[in-house]
């Protein structure tokens, strides 16, 4: 098995804890129930409080087709495609593909986290 090394924690960047705070024994495992405002969990779950509709209309200015099985599982889509890294990256469960793919996105500052 390869070994990762992973990058060093900038020390000026503040790093969210779940450790200290107390479990709540709430439905998840996610870590959002052990925050600060346990609240949070009700408004972050797309389980408790879905908004599936809402934000598929906010990111591609429309809901699911019916009519479009593959939609009813991944959602509004222009089109579907398959992919694989070649060669692979060393030790990916896969291909490494998207973390390769997120990995460029967050060198360019296309997102920032």
């Amino acid at each position: 098995m390869a070994t990762i090394a992973l990058p060093i924690l900038d020390p000026r960047v503040p790093v969210s804890t779940l450790r200290d705070a107390p479990h709540r024994d709430l439905c998840t495992d996610c870590g959002v129930s052990r925050l600060a405002d346990p609240t949070a969990c009700g408004s972050a779950c797309q389980f408790i409080h879905p908004r599936y509709e809402a934000l598929e209309v906010a990111v591609h200015g429309r809901t699911r087709d019916a009519d479009r099985e593959d939609e009813q599982w991944f959602g509004p889509y222009q089109r579907m495609v398959r992919a694989r890294l070649e060669p692979a990256v060393a030790g990916a469960q896969w291909t490494g593909i998207t973390s390769t793919l997120a990995a460029e996105l967050l060198r360019r500052g296309a997102v920032d986290a």
